[in-house]
């Protein structure tokens, strides 16, 4: 009983140690995963015009999440925040942002989550999502990225995406660079279409890929690489996986300069009318090294164009604010072995507590307590 009674008080006084990486508005829930950086999304309210699109999931549910990210580097792939790196920093939110750093011997990856709101409106019903790619050698380096998104909406019926121009997907499917839709849809039973998760790939604000594939998820799950759809299949992946599709999208590996950073950015959001602003000036897109066989080449590579100074992510407040973390989580460990001092001098048989035994608890409640007024 007294176990409970001083682990409540000790919740009530420092609330604000506890880091973590969800930013939420009446629109939309982000949360990235402080083990893996894996990305979850759901619907809070939804639209305001919209019933029954509450606290439904865009993006499975799962600890650790399933939509994931790999990282190709110089014929090599790696799933951003797995054990073929380290975070320098991880996930953290910041204002309307979740932000994190991951890097290994060759790569430094900036991981940046936040909502985007539509520019006719202001509505913030989207989420902008990007990792900048920093080559740490002294050499040049082949990077390219992909988002895998482990969609749920589609799963109870035939039909899984709806595309711009195309309409309604029930088989595996893909574009090339040269035939991109704008926006793909994640949608719900053809009777309740009005849960929908929309797909934003091309404009200023985000990286055209080189191509975009709908598939069963776990047939992309287990290929890293460029996957080659089965025509005509449903997203069934016999004997076990039936009906789960997702979306992958694709940047071809092209060669980074020694020192030089790319971006990839890409927008989930709620279906409805209106493009999203531009908060981060004009992405980076990411043009075919020559000599690639995927795509046909292009020999200008375009140059990054410079962001405005006050729409600039502020990376020294965000290095500034992990370090702040790093310093809390140094506390959550203090403050864990004062427990073990309290429970010790509560686990006693006895029914009272010697007095210098009363002094130590109360020394340590004083210590606490002081802790959460920092």
């Amino acid at each position: 009983m007294y176990k409970k009674f001083f682990l409540v008080i000790i919740l009530l006084l420092l609330p604000s140690v506890i880091p973590a990486a969800t930013i939420e508005n009446k629109h939309l829930l982000a949360d990235v995963d402080d083990e893996t950086g894996r990305i979850y999304l759901s619907t809070v309210e939804g639209r305001s015009d919209i019933l029954g699109d509450e606290r439904i999931n865009l993006l499975f549910f799962d600890r650790p999440p399933a939509s994931y990210t790999v990282i190709y580097v110089s014929n090599d792939a790696f799933i951003y925040g797995s054990h073929r790196g380290r975070f320098t920093k991880r996930p953290v939110t910041v204002g309307k942002s979740i932000s994190a750093f991951w890097e290994n011997n060759l790569i430094s990856v900036l991981q940046n989550v936040q909502f985007i709101q539509r520019k006719s409106s202001g509505i913030e019903d989207g989420v902008l999502i990007t990792y900048t790619i920093e080559n740490k050698t002294d050499f040049p380096l082949d990077t390219g990225l992909r988002f895998l998104f482990d969609t749920s909406l589609g799963e109870k019926g035939k039909y899984h995406f709806d595309i711009p121009g195309t309409g309604k997907i029930c088989y595996e499917t893909e574009f090339g660079k040269n035939e991109l839709p704008d926006y793909w849809l994640s949608v719900g039973l053809s009777e309740d279409i009005s849960i929908c998760l929309r797909g934003v790939i091309k404009g200023n604000v985000v990286t055209s890929p080189d191509k975009i594939v709908f598939a069963n998820y776990k047939a992309l799950r287990e290929s890293y690489y460029y996957y080659r759809i089965r025509k005509k299949k449903t997203f069934d992946f016999p004997p076990y996986s039936k009906n789960d599709s997702a979306v992958a999208i694709y940047y071809n590996p092209t060669e980074l300069a020694a020192g030089a950073s790319r971006k990839y950015s890409t927008i989930l959001g709620l279906c409805g009318e209106g493009e999203y602003g531009e908060d981060e000036g004009e992405i980076l897109e990411v043009k075919e090294k020559p000599g690639d066989k995927e795509l046909p080449s292009e020999k200008e590579e375009k140059i990054e164009p410079e962001v405005k100074p006050h729409r600039e992510v502020d990376v020294d407040l965000i290095k500034k604010e992990l370090a702040n973390i790093d310093e809390l989580r140094g506390s959550l460990e203090k403050i864990n072995n004062l427990i073990e001092q309290i429970n010790q001098i509560l686990d006693t048989e006895e029914k009272i507590i010697e007095e210098d035994e009363l002094m130590r608890l109360k020394n340590a409640l004083i210590e606490l307590e002081q802790m959460s007024e920092k």
